[in-house]
């Protein structure tokens, strides 16, 4: 559901980027559903490992998560914005920033299309564990 509604606050911006105001809704709800996406990703994570590696990914997940998908992503909006610039001053143009916002439609689109998929194939495990075997 997160990147969905990421999506949704980047089509807000490419409806209307006018005034301070509406540039306020579409990142209130970009944060609303990166809040609603980030929170589920360690309890994904951790229902499909062993309990003796749970502390592991734990510590992993937000470096996997927030660090190489930050820079993943920051890279690609410095390329789009790098790639559309006004000519007169170098800095980049409207379009640039509505190209990142495509951009980052698409990617939530397929993010929760990846999850959806992910959650049909393998769907909540049961938590139950195996009893231990006495020595």
């Amino acid at each position: 559901v997160g990147p969905l509604v990421q999506a949704a606050g980047y089509l807000l911006l490419l409806a209307d980027h006018s005034s301070v105001g509406t540039m306020l809704l579409g990142v209130t709800v970009i944060g609303t559903g990166t809040g609603l996406a980030c929170s589920v990703w360690v309890l994904v994570y951790v229902d499909d490992i062993a309990p003796e590696h749970v502390g592991r990914i734990s510590a992993i997940s937000p470096i996997l998560s927030q660090g190489v998908g930050g820079s993943i992503s920051g890279a690609v909006f410095g390329a789009i914005l790098t790639s559309f610039t006004v000519p007169e001053t170098g800095m980049p143009s409207a379009q640039a920033f509505q190209v990142f916002w495509w951009v980052a439609v698409g990617a939530g689109v397929m993010c929760s299309a990846i999850g959806v998929t992910y959650l049909r194939s393998f769907g909540r495990r049961s938590t139950a564990r195996p009893e231990p075997v006495p020595a």
